[in-house]
């Protein structure tokens, strides 16, 4: 397309005008059509760049908000919409057909349980409802509180102000939503205490703990096709450290809770849809690595 300033201009005022309104999705069509006419221009690219990455961060994290509510319909509903921003990306993608195999699921069985040697919490099991108005620290000391466990902080952690309005959730269904709100993670650290930190990618690395698992295959998946699966794997969870055994037919993945739970769901769905059945990790495939 041939450089027009003029044009760009006009399209960025018109983009402008239209997310101000909340039309969002024009305006991002806008800014995008502004910054082909002017791809030098760092502030007409900058305004369409900015946009879809709010757009699908709210998308992501309205998806996942629902998901650990059980309005799987409303997540999905998140992710369609997500997919529409960004169709291309293998990961949303994914994303979507894990949250619409939950539907065939029980609530209990949607959350994956604490690995064997990890420090386990035990919460009260109730619900409870929050209209928070406070601190980062303060909220998560009365999450904690009100389901009888204690809550202690990285020294790094910033104090800023958040909002919390949840209706009769679970400790672990709290949990989830403080962390989307605030940009944080935790972890155990005994049965009434938990951890909390900056949900970065140094601090995970420094505070959050990892486990090695060996995923069972059937002896009639192919080598070919259990690197199709490891390249998944490695594409979709970011996860860098594993390897497959043809010879036992495994595949070995080390990493964080999180990231191992996806990592077996991932090959068990691609195994169901496109490869022999009956995959599961061995009841000894847990270990402790690190605290």
């Amino acid at each position: 397309m041939k450089p027009d300033p003029k044009r760009a201009k006009k399209l960025l005022e018109q983009a402008a005008k239209e997310e101000a309104a909340g039309d969002y999705l024009r305006a991002l069509g806008d800014y995008e059509e502004a910054a082909r006419y002017a791809p030098f221009d760092v502030t007409i690219v900058g305004k369409g760049t900015a946009l879809r990455s709010r757009l699908l961060h709210e998308h992501l994290d309205g998806a996942e908000r629902l998901a650990v509510e059980g309005n799987i319909d409303g997540a999905t509903e998140e992710l369609a919409a997500a997919l529409e921003i960004d169709p291309s990306n293998p990961a949303i993608q994914e994303r979507l057909q894990q949250i619409g195999s939950m539907k065939e699921l029980p609530a209990g069985e949607r959350r994956a349980e604490t690995p064997e040697g990890l420090p386990q919490l035990a919460p009260e099991k109730t619900n409870k409802s929050f209209n928070l108005q406070t601190d980062v620290k303060s909220a998560y000391e009365q999450v904690a509180q009100a389901f009888g466990l204690k809550a202690s902080f990285d020294p790094d952690l910033q104090v800023r102000s958040i909002r919390l309005h949840l209706q009769e959730v679970d400790f672990y269904t709290a949990m989830k939503v403080m962390g989307i709100e605030t940009g944080t993670f935790w972890r155990p650290v005994d049965s009434k205490q938990f951890f909390v930190a900056a949900d970065t990618a140094e601090k995970r690395r420094l505070f959050e703990p990892e486990i090695e698992e060996n995923i069972q295959l059937t002896s009639s998946v192919t080598p070919t096709e259990a690197g199709e699966v490891v390249r998944a794997i490695r594409e979709l969870t970011g996860i860098t450290r594993l390897s497959q055994s043809n010879s036992a037919h495994t595949i070995a993945v080390r990493g964080t809770v999180q990231r191992v739970h996806l990592a077996e769901e991932i090959v068990r769905y691609r195994l169901d849809n496109t490869m022999p059945q009956d995959i599961g990790a061995s009841p000894d495939s847990f270990a402790r690595i690190g605290e």
